[in-house]
């Protein structure tokens, strides 16, 4: 017998035949192809390999500075970078039709990160703090998207409503108690830092009182290294109530600190008393005078013992004092004070009962019904509490008896007749209740309701409200309206009072002048006239805080730019923008505070702006290192839409980069307290992180991977050793002679629509105007066909911009 094995090998069965195509005596003919794409479909289809082209080349920069997930360690690969698919034998060689990335992407782009001048109010539970925006433009135009922030286009308009202006009422800073009742934080603070050097620094931060001013700037106490410190208890200051009991442990009150000015006053009246113990000591000096019996007798008796104990005790103090006084330094000493376990807490009084020191008895045992004690309780019940309790009872009752008679399946309540107002008809025709209100709707006036008469039967009431709706059919105020009783429902059901139907007079217009203008025209002046009128949907003091605010906005910009890092292409200024907005791992800003250091908003807006300014500080550095060919430099990276990328097929990877495209211009705000610091670091940063990569022009002429520059309020550079203002290099020229034709045959399609329209209202037959639609489906077609990717990189521009 062959082994099973050997038979598998051995086998002479013949391969599976492929599956025929059809049935019997009937093939399947070729494969149907798609249907042509229509023109305007292929310059869509171009657009999106075009954006796609950009946002592949953003991925790999940013994948680059992403630090590697190290979790799940052995179920993670390595990321592929999109830019290695177009390489030969890559995924998409042969398969995918390549498109070049717009032109606009490779020009010098901005970075910027705006803080707002003022603190900006939040809801319940959320302290005031400075808003921050990051946002992308070109390099040209950062002058005018910051002008455009701070006016009345502003997309933070909000932030400006909600801030805290200098002629609004500020917040007020809630101070934490950290200080015993009766006592005076100032006096305390005083009495500690006695005799410090410095004494108003000490003072300042430890009353945890700290100066403000109204451009959200925080005026912080210095820390020193040097100067002599001062040791003291600790009174947390986060303990949200103050303790009236000393008997804690973890409680050290301020009187327990005594100066040694107040011991040495105790040791001199100690000394001065008639208690004054004797330097000799007393076994010696009682046994002098007796024989060796009477000696042993005197050493070993009790009360002798005793009250040799008191006298060391006293001999004693004054070393026991020095001792103390040699331990805490700085007019410090430490004193002590009883132990929880030594209080009494609660004791037996003469009759057997437990009571508390305060005078409390703690409860025994219960009495039986049948006691005296639970009898003469019972006996002395106060008459108004047992009257309360009957009335209870039979409101409770009447109640019940109210629910007893309701509707078993519907339930539903009516005002009483009693409680009604009467209605007065004036002379003149107005109803009145007696009060002098003046109804909006007469009681009179509304239609028969079954929401009072459902306890006569559902049934009933149903048809009674079917045959109305019947009679009802052709009013087209309830038309389709079913068994609706709400008070509303039946209150827009009542015919409108006379003087309220009268027509509202609108202007006449003259027809030769409305012929005159053409449709733009008209909506333009329609836009106008909207514009002029007060919006419904922004309350009437949001208007009157823009009213104010909105002229300052010339001389005194509120958002003002913080720092901006100005890169060579698109590509890297979006990977900037995109990973400033967080850490590293994605972690939100404020989500790295603690909840409770967020509730003082100057120090979180400040916390807020160092994560952030340090977060764009490492980003940077990063950038120019991949710039400078560190870890292999970016793969993928393009500098014209000419190149296919960096590393595909080793295009690239010869020579390093040139200065201008790995150099990053960095503004830094001269408002700013610490920018003189910012810039001493990133040009510390590039001196030591970075490394100058080897040109064929030597190092010599490598100014730097950074350009450090000021920055004012408007956005305006600033150099740094001059002072004078540095120019803004000019905006591209976008327009082309194609655009221009592709531009105006677009306009000539758009105003024979126009005629179109016109002509539709007229007298125009249907079929003349789905001709003349035909024809402009063609000629849309036509330029499609014609202008192809001109028109789909305009596209793709357009949605870049929006």
């Amino acid at each position: 017998m062959i082994p099973r094995i050997s038979k598998r090998y051995a086998s002479t069965a013949q391969p599976k035949p492929k599956p025929r195509k059809g049935r019997k005596d009937h093939l399947y003919g070729a494969t149907p192809e798609h249907p042509p794409v229509t023109p305007e479909e292929q310059v869509r289809i171009i657009k999106r390999r075009i954006e796609k082209a950009e946002r592949d080349e953003r991925m790999d920069i940013t994948m680059a500075l992403t630090p590697v997930k190290t979790y799940m360690g052995g179920f993670t690969r390595p990321r592929d970078l999109r830019a290695l698919y177009w390489s030969k034998d890559g995924p998409y060689y042969g398969n995918k039709v390549y498109e070049a990335p717009p032109a606009s992407a490779y020009v010098p782009h901005t970075v910027y990160l705006l803080e707002a001048r003022h603190l900006t109010k939040h809801g319940v539970g959320r302290a005031d703090s400075i808003e921050h925006v990051v946002g992308i433009c070109r390099e040209c135009d950062f002058p005018d998207v910051l002008a455009r922030y701070n006016s009345v286009q502003s997309p933070e308009r909000e932030i400006m409503d909600n801030a805290r202006w200098p002629w609004v009422a500020q917040g007020r800073v809630k101070r934490v108690k950290w200080w015993n009742p009766g006592e005076d934080p100032k006096e305390i603070t005083r009495a500690i830092m006695e005799g410090s050097e410095y004494e108003s620094e000490n003072r300042q931060a430890f009353s945890g009182e700290v100066d403000t001013v109204h451009n959200g700037t925080v005026n912080l106490p210095k820390l020193t290294t040097t100067g002599q410190q001062v040791r003291t208890f600790h009174s947390s200051a986060r303990r949200p109530y103050p303790s009236e009991s000393y008997n804690e442990d973890h409680i050290v009150p301020n009187f327990y600190m005594k100066h040694k000015k107040d011991r040495k006053k105790q040791a001199e009246e100690l000394l001065n008393s008639s208690a004054t113990p004797s330097t000799t000591s007393p076994s010696a000096t009682d046994a002098a005078g007796l024989g060796v019996d009477a000696a042993e007798k005197a050493a070993h008796d009790p009360a002798r013992q005793t009250k040799a104990v008191k006298r060391r005790k006293h001999e004693e103090a004054a070393l026991m004092q020095h001792l103390s006084d040699s331990i805490l330094d700085n007019d410090l000493v430490a004193s002590t004070r009883r132990l929880v376990t030594k209080i009494p807490v609660e004791h037996y009084d003469d009759e057997g009962n437990l009571a508390h020191p305060s005078g409390f008895i703690v409860p025994g045992k219960g009495h039986s019904s049948s006691s005296n004690p639970a009898r003469a309780k019972e006996r002395s019940r106060d008459e108004d509490e047992e009257r309360a309790a009957q009335t209870a009872a039979v409101a409770e009752r009447v109640l019940e008896s109210d629910l007893d008679h309701m509707h078993s399946a519907m339930a539903s309540t009516r005002p009483r007749s009693h409680k009604v107002p009467f209605e007065i008809r004036e002379p003149d025709g107005t109803v009145k209740h007696p009060s002098g209100f003046v109804p909006p709707t007469p009681a009179n006036e509304f239609k028969y309701s079954d929401s009072v008469s459902l306890e006569r039967g559902l049934s009933s009431a149903i048809s009674r409200q079917r045959a109305r709706d019947a009679e009802n059919k052709s009013s087209t105020i309830i038309k389709g309206r079913g068994l609706h009783t709400t008070a509303i429902v039946r209150a827009s059901e009542v015919a409108l009072p006379p003087h309220l139907l009268q027509p509202v007079p609108v202007p006449e217009v003259d027809s030769q002048i409305s012929s005159e203008l053409s449709e733009s025209e008209l909506n333009s002046e329609v836009d106008s006239q909207v514009s002029s009128r007060p919006s419904k949907s922004e309350p009437d003091h949001v208007s009157a805080i823009r009213a104010k605010y909105l002229p300052t906005l010339e001389r005194e910009p509120f958002f003002r730019p913080l720092l901006t890092l100005t890169v060579s292409t698109r590509p890297l200024a979006k990977s900037l923008v995109r990973l400033s907005r967080a850490l590293p791992r994605g972690l939100a800003f404020y989500a790295s505070i603690p909840s409770e250091d967020r509730k003082f908003g100057h120090s979180f807006s400040s916390r807020m702006r160092n994560l952030r300014l340090e977060r764009m500080q490492s980003l940077a550095v990063a950038m120019a290192q991949g710039l400078s060919g560190a870890r292999g430099g970016f793969v993928g990276i393009r500098f014209s839409p000419d190149e296919r990328g960096r590393g595909v097929d080793g295009e690239g990877l010869d020579k390093a980069l040139d200065l201008d495209k790995r150099t990053i211009g960095v503004g830094i705000g001269n408002w700013f307290p610490r920018a003189q610091e910012l810039k001493e670091g990133f040009k510390m940063d590039a001196e030591e992180q970075i490394m100058t990569p080897y040109t064929s022009q030597g190092m010599q002429v490598d100014s730097g991977p950074f350009n450090v520059y000021g920055l004012d309020d408007w956005g305006r550079r600033i150099c740094n050793e001059t002072g004078k203002e540095l120019a803004y290099p000019p905006r591209p020229d976008t327009s082309t002679t194609t655009l221009d034709e592709v531009q105006a045959e677009l306009d000539a399609i758009e105003e024979d629509t126009l005629d179109a329209l016109a002509e539709k209202k007229g007298s125009l037959p249907l079929e003349e105007v789905r001709k003349r639609e035909v024809e402009r489906r063609k000629k849309r077609q036509e330029i499609a066909r014609k202008h192809t990717h001109e028109l789909a990189r305009v596209m793709a521009e357009s949605r870049v911009v929006s």
